[in-house]
């Protein structure tokens, strides 16, 4: 197998002392099989291999056994080792990138864990034998491969000696980090390879939203709490300030355009985008001394995002810059999958839940621009009368962007975090 690159991150999986901590519960997927489930930690594991053949939303996946077809695929397919449905129960389904990667193979409120998910969870547990940890309850059998790279012809290859397990995470445009499992040395390989090899898929339960909170027009919100600071999960829909006062709608290029007072627009003027992507508003209307949020909410101030985004690994140098800055913060926030960003969306593994989404953004001139590409968000951080820091994401990034030229006219995203 044409392996890029293997690092040895500790070894497997779980000692006894720290299993007796756990307790399992059961969970579903879309075809009812049903998986156990371990918490470790603050995670909440699946104990067994993914077994599922549709994604959550009920789609098939294509059951692929000619081997040609399968070196060939640009898009979802699972197989079952040897094309025998006798390995179902014992090591689940394999599965290719693409499959991974719509965001939706796992049950509602799990999904595939990120590479960082992965290492927080060889860390916490430390080293111990393999047989043990499967006697203890996490089934990590060896479910061997299937070979994705013409010259490996789609073969099977390597169950009863190792497992492999995709991770969320993209290593390059063309590679993915997973884990192997090796059954002789009872170690955890760190390593990437290719989108089209079948690996199996081990689900972790999803941050959940841990609370709501309601507007002023009565739009609700889920929150979700990162290094202590509490934020809304969902760009901000409300169309009044708390106090009631409305804020202008203003749809016209040309009134857009002259606004130099508090206004708000929904993308390409149309209301349905309203649920998904909330609304785009102008500096004016996050830099009022009225309070665009809820009660005991505000909008996030660019010290906010700082102390988010070393809390996610950015540099004290990264962080004071300006444009595109850090490494891989951006990917941690962005919502992963292909369902509403645009393919790449490079690296988004969202896994501290944040959700950011590709709402667009409308530019100075009143054009609307970026929808499924980018997310464009204020800080409620003036930088003079026409100007104030934002943040951006992008489809093709893994970064986070901090302009502090944001001019007011612009339409653009809001997320408030608790007072």
């Amino acid at each position: 197998m044409k392996k890029q690159k293997i690092i040895i991150t500790g070894l497997l999986f779980i000692m006894p002392l720290m299993l007796s901590r756990m307790y399992a519960r059961q969970v579903s997927d879309i075809d009812g099989n049903t998986y156990q489930t371990l918490v470790i930690g603050k995670q909440e594991w699946m104990a067994g291999n993914l077994r599922t053949t549709r994604l959550n939303d009920g789609t098939s996946i294509p059951n692929i056994t000619d081997k040609a077809e399968w070196v060939r695929l640009t898009s979802p397919a699972f197989c079952w080792y040897d094309d025998d449905p006798s390995n179902k129960e014992a090591y689940g389904g394999l599965y290719n990138w693409q499959t991974v990667n719509t965001g939706k193979l796992c049950p509602e409120g799990w999904h595939v864990p990120t590479d960082s998910e992965w290492s927080t969870l060889v860390a916490y547990l430390g080293g111990a034998d393999f047989k043990e940890a499967e006697k203890k309850g996490f089934a990590a059998k060896p479910g061997g491969y299937r070979y994705g790279y013409y010259w490996g012809s789609g073969i099977y290859c390597e169950k009863g000696v190792n497992g492999y397990w995709w991770t969320s995470s993209e290593c390059t445009g063309t590679h993915v980090w997973s884990r192997t499992i090796s059954q002789e040395t009872s170690k955890v390989y760190r390593s990437y390879f290719e989108f089209n090899n079948g690996f199996s898929v081990r689900c972790i339960k999803s941050n959940a939203p841990q609370a709501t909170v309601t507007d002023v027009d009565g739009n609700f919100y889920h929150t979700v709490t990162v290094a202590g600071q509490e934020w809304m999960l969902e760009n901000l829909k409300t169309t009044r300030y708390n106090d009631g006062t409305p804020i202008a709608r203003v749809e016209g290029v040309t009134e857009w355009r002259n606004m130099d007072e508090p206004a708000y627009c929904w993308y390409n003027n149309d209301i349905s985008h309203k649920e998904p992507y909330g609304a785009l508003y102008n500096g004016h209307a996050t830099g009022n001394a009225k309070n665009i949020c809820p009660d005991g909410w505000r909008v996030a101030s660019d010290g906010d995002w700082k102390a988010l985004e070393r809390f996610l690994g950015m540099t004290p140098e990264q962080i004071e810059g300006t444009g595109l800055r850090g490494n891989d913060e951006g990917a941690k926030l962005k919502e992963a999958g292909t369902a509403r960003w645009k393919s790449p969306n490079v690296g988004a593994t969202n896994e501290v839940g944040l959700t950011i989404i590709p709402g667009g953004r409308r530019d100075s001139s009143g054009k609307f621009y970026d929808m499924g590409t980018g997310s464009t968000i204020w800080t409620s951080s003036g930088v003079s009368a026409s100007c104030a820091y934002y943040r951006h994401f992008a489809t093709n990034v893994t970064t986070i962007g901090r302009n502090p030229e944001g001019d007011r006219k612009f339409g653009l995203a809001v997320r408030c975090i608790r007072l």
